[in-house]
């Protein structure tokens, strides 16, 4: 939804009466005013005939909806109400929107460069110590958007249960052998052990429970090209310790963590994400000083074929207030 911004002299001509609508004598007259894009305050007046005079009816709402339109347009995205996005390791994000449901908190610190948006629906804060690098803009306030649901596993064509092109239980996926590499929707039905082996997938490694990627592993996810998707998904949670490369979208229907570990990272967290990561709580950390290189770089067409039509917008408008006059 998209107002241009209204000046005064075009508030007469955006109305829209009706007369008669209801009984002889009455009007409505309806028109909105924006004053940014996706937001707008909507104005609605009612004139009713009572005896020898006339009731007037008021009505006022303001409506907002997120900038940004679909969820391909964040690459990073917190969907959790209560749960925030928190920034404690150095990091740089290149292009799309940053977005929390609840605070940005840039702590510990961190030095976050940031090419792009940072929004959040409560507050960015920023603690003695830490930095942003900005080149773009931050807002505040903005309004809650839906976690997008992924079916993991139904009977619904769509899941990624049935578009898999290799099932897989956790023991057999534990028993791959270091190097190895695998193509197509790799469906990994419950959670495996932790991540101790070099493995590519070229596709979407999807993981019906939760994953660890530690030390010595190094986790490739390659796009294969054309139409076809590329990620790596979790119905629950992912935990990232050691080298990982992604081509595609990072998804953790639960939590989502970066962190630089105590006994799980070797040498420099060395994480690369060329598409946008998701969860309902995202959290870059570190448990010991070490260095990082954590790179996030938005690609909405990336994201696009990791989602079904079905999730790729989410609910975007907010009812701010209702004010009625009489």
């Amino acid at each position: 939804m998209y107002y241009p911004a209204c000046s005064e002299s075009c508030i007469t001509s955006s109305k829209w009466p009706s007369l008669n609508l209801f009984t002889a004598g009455d009007s409505i007259s309806t028109y909105a005013i924006s004053s940014a894009r996706g937001e707008a305050t909507i104005f609605a007046q009612t004139t009713t005939p009572l005896g020898d005079t006339a009731v007037t009816r008021r009505i006022t709402t303001k409506i907002s909806r997120a900038l940004g339109s679909a969820i391909e347009d964040y690459s990073v995205f917190t969907g959790g109400n209560d749960k925030d996005l928190e920034l404690k390791i150095d990091a740089t994000f290149s292009g799309g929107i940053m977005f929390s449901n609840d605070d940005i908190k840039i702590q510990n610190g961190a030095t976050i460069t940031a090419q792009g948006s940072v929004r959040a629906h409560d507050k960015i804060e920023i603690a003695a110590g830490s930095t942003l690098n900005l080149n773009g803009n931050k807002k505040e306030g903005q309004p809650r958007v839906d976690m997008p649901a992924v079916d993991f596993d139904s009977s619904d064509p769509n899941s990624w249960r049935s578009r898999a092109t290799l099932m897989m239980t956790p023991s057999q996926f534990n028993a791959l052998p270091s190097g190895s590499s695998l193509t197509g929707i790799i469906f990994v039905n419950g959670s495996p052990a932790d991540l101790h082996k070099d493995l590519t997938v070229t596709g979407v490694l999807v993981i019906n429970g939760s994953l660890d990627i530690e030390t010595p592993s190094h986790l490739r996810i390659l796009s294969p090209g054309g139409n076809q998707p590329s990620g790596l998904f979790a119905r629950n949670s992912i935990e990232i310790e050691n080298s990982t490369y992604v081509e595609g979208l990072v998804y953790a229907s639960n939590y989502l963590e970066i962190e630089y570990d105590d006994d799980d990272t070797a040498g420099t967290l060395d994480v690369t994400v060329r598409g946008g990561i998701m969860g309902r709580q995202v959290r870059l950390s570190r448990a010991r000083s070490g260095p990082v290189a954590i790179a996030i770089t938005h690609d909405n067409e990336l994201i696009s074929r990791a989602l079904t039509d079905e999730v790729s917008t989410a609910p975007l408008i907010d009812i701010g207030h209702w004010e009625e006059q009489y």
